[in-house]
């Protein structure tokens, strides 16, 4: 599987698709709440899920 990065906003969770169209940038925001209950359980972020890695702070964005 590909490896996709999610940005918490705190209010939200930033992702991308992995593909976009000239209609459709492919970029989401859902909810952590909605997030944790996702069926696709690989986007979930939680210890017990072996697709997710860890949370990291990006420098850039704490300027």
């Amino acid at each position: 599987d590909a490896q996709h990065l999610m940005v918490w906003m705190g209010r939200y969770v930033i992702y991308h698709t992995g593909s976009a169209t000239k209609t459709d940038n492919g970029m989401r925001a859902v909810s952590l709440q909605q997030l944790m209950t996702w069926k696709d359980t690989r986007w979930i972020p939680n210890d017990s899920n072996p697709n997710f890695i860890g949370i990291y702070r990006l420098n850039f964005l704490a300027r």
